[in-house]
């Protein structure tokens, strides 16, 4: 691309050179003719010339300038009608230097449009090149500015989904662990019924009225059971517990070391079952409390990735309409060198969000919607 520049450079620099060697020629073969008045016939050709070299000098200019295609016709035209007249002058003049003034502009003639026709070609290139890099770059822009506030939505909206389900899987641990309390305080009630020698209607009612709190608990606590090894552990409550009031009863009817022996391995399951439940609930919350983190970390890592991107693409628009103007080769370096740029942002972009990510963390995606 360099080479094909510098040669368009040396070309448009030459069209001067050349067109003003066709000047001096047609002037100077005008002016050896005007001194011969026999000769004026000629002499007004040699000015026909001069006139169509610098109307092709001119509509030359306005295609470098603009890319009007029409110059291109114009230039072409000029020069043709040019190449034709001299060709005529030195078929039918008598005068040697005449023909060899008219022989020297057809053949710079030719050079001419040679090199114009090699700069039009360069330039359409240059065009459809130039169209191509900032329909790729515009697409490019618009693709990582989507991404870029694509994520930053995804980020809000999970702050706010996350914000419910947190406040639902913070009333399970509530619950749990006011479950837990209400166990243990039913349980000391239960050692008090096997220490007392005697039927304690009082203590009896207390550790009922414990376990139905506990039972009451474990009803309201149900809708909030989403996950499935959150309702195993919810059910293995319910089912414990029946466990201890059947158990329960018998003794305080029976206080037999058979029963006793029997209610403190139901309470012992019990026990067992609650601990479980807490813990199971925490662990749940605090999971998805660290699964929040990670992804939002990874949803602004990747709109932060994208904007970056975004800004190198937005400086290689800025440098191609630079480019385009001045077609100054070290814009098109830095063009280059910015599109190079943005593999290793999106390698240090890739490289940032796996080192959030820990091997085998739960994904959001797996977490039950409520």
């Amino acid at each position: 691309m360099f080479k094909q520049l510098s040669l368009a450079k040396k070309i448009t620099s030459g069209f001067a050179i050349i067109l003003t060697l066709l000047i001096l020629l047609a002037l100077a073969g005008r002016s050896g003719l005007t001194r011969v008045v026999e000769k004026v016939d000629v002499s007004n050709r040699f000015q026909l010339l001069v006139d169509q070299i610098l109307d092709a000098r001119q509509a030359e200019k306005q295609f470098i300038l603009t890319n009007d295609p029409g110059a291109v016709e114009i230039v072409r035209k000029d020069v043709t009608t040019l190449t034709s007249e001299a060709k005529k002058i030195a078929d039918t003049a008598d005068d040697p230097g005449v023909k060899m003034q008219a022989d020297r502009i057809v053949k710079a003639a030719q050079t001419y449009v040679q090199a114009f026709d090699e700069y039009v070609t360069l330039a359409d290139e240059r065009k459809h090149l130039m169209a191509d890099m900032n329909q790729k770059a515009d697409s490019a822009l618009d693709i990582t500015t989507g991404i870029r506030d694509e994520q930053r939505t995804r980020h809000d909206a999970l702050m706010a989904e996350s914000e419910t389900k947190r406040s639902w899987m913070r009333q399970r641990v509530e619950y749990a662990d006011k479950i837990k309390e209400q166990f243990f305080q039913a349980s000391a009630y239960r050692m008090v019924m096997a220490d007392s020698p005697t039927k304690n209607i009082s203590t009896m009612t207390q550790w009922k009225g414990g376990h139905e709190n506990i039972k009451n608990d474990l009803k309201a606590v149900g809708p909030l059971m989403l996950e499935p090894i959150a309702k195993q552990r919810h059910a293995n409550i319910a089912s414990a517990q029946k466990g201890v009031m059947e158990k329960g009863l018998a003794f305080f009817n029976d206080k037999s070391h058979g029963n006793n022996l029997a209610l403190i391995k139901a309470v012992d399951t019990m026990g067992m079952a609650v601990v479980t439940f807490q813990q199971e609930m925490q662990e749940l919350l605090d999971f998805y409390m660290e699964d929040v983190r990670i992804f939002s970390d990874q949803t602004m890592e990747l709109s932060s990735g994208a904007d970056q991107v975004a800004k190198i693409l937005l400086k290689i628009r800025i440098m191609e309409k630079e480019f385009i103007l001045t077609e100054d080769e070290t814009f098109f370096r830095q063009i280059l060198q910015n599109i190079k740029s943005i593999d290793s942002a999106i390698a240090e972009i890739r490289a940032r969000i796996q080192a959030i990510l820990p091997p085998g963390q739960m994904r959001l995606s797996q977490l039950p919607e409520r």
